[in-house]
């Protein structure tokens, strides 16, 4: 009788095909997810990674003229923390004295503000936020306004020695890294011979509609912008002017 009841059950097993299983019965990963989760685990690719600016600081503050790195010992204050340091008081003098006028000025959290993990050009510190340029590749220079927020990005190109922006984009004091944008110097270049549009940027930026008898091209219009940039001081007038040049020279 057993045997009987055995072959029972394997013919009807057979008839009935092989056993099914639902996906929640296994206990394998779908191939999307297993996808997922092994892209989680690889480091994301960046053309430049971002580095706390105490630690960027130590390593290219030598190379800056108008900067001195002040390692102050004062009680309860963490130099990684507090970044100390003393700029010139005219930024303009470009060969200055050892007992040249100095400002000092606090990075308070500069453990926690972010620059680009690249040696620095130049270094320049406002009341709001400070400057940093960087040239990572041949073609391509990189003006960095570093803000409470974060970090604004304005992409350059080099022509007739004078840096041409041509994109903006920011990163959060929580991002990693940054890629790159690239314009062709030989995109921008035909737009500089062209009539500036005098009318639009006086809307853009009043001040210069008492120029506009010295302005013809948009080489003319960059030229007094560039100008203008080392008269100031304050990171958002910068962002400001940066913005209206790549809007002209689109």
């Amino acid at each position: 009788m057993e045997n009987e009841n055995l072959a029972e059950m394997v013919k009807n097993q057979d008839e009935a095909g092989p056993p099914r299983f639902s996906e929640t019965d296994l206990d394998i990963p779908l191939e999307e997810e297993a996808d997922i989760a092994e892209e989680a685990n690889l480091e994301k690719a960046f053309d430049i990674k971002t580095v706390i600016l105490s630690k960027w600081f130590e390593k290219n503050h030598e190379k800056f003229g108008n900067i001195n790195h002040l390692k102050a010992s004062i009680r309860g204050v963490d130099p990684s923390k507090n970044l100390i340091i003393s700029v010139l008081a005219d930024p303009t003098d470009q060969n200055p004295s050892e007992n040249a006028e100095r400002k000092v000025h606090v990075f308070e959290n500069a453990h926690e503000t972010l620059v680009l993990d690249a040696p620095g050009l130049s270094m320049d510190v406002f009341n709001n936020g400070f400057k940093i340029i960087y040239n990572p590749t041949l073609s391509v220079f990189l003006k960095c306004y570093g803000v409470k927020t974060g970090l604004f990005i304005v992409f350059c190109n080099e022509i007739n020695d004078q840096l041409i922006p041509y994109a903006i984009s920011k990163l959060k004091n929580t991002d990693d890294g940054m890629n790159l944008i690239i314009t062709e110097a030989s995109e921008v270049i035909p737009k500089l011979g062209e009539n500036a549009d005098l009318e639009a940027l006086g809307i853009m930026y009043k001040q210069i509609s008492r120029y506009n008898e010295q302005l013809t091209t948009n080489q003319d219009v960059v030229d007094w912008f560039l100008k203008r940039l080392t008269e100031v001081t304050d990171v958002n007038h910068h962002l400001q002017i940066d913005n209206i040049l790549i809007s002209i020279l689109q």
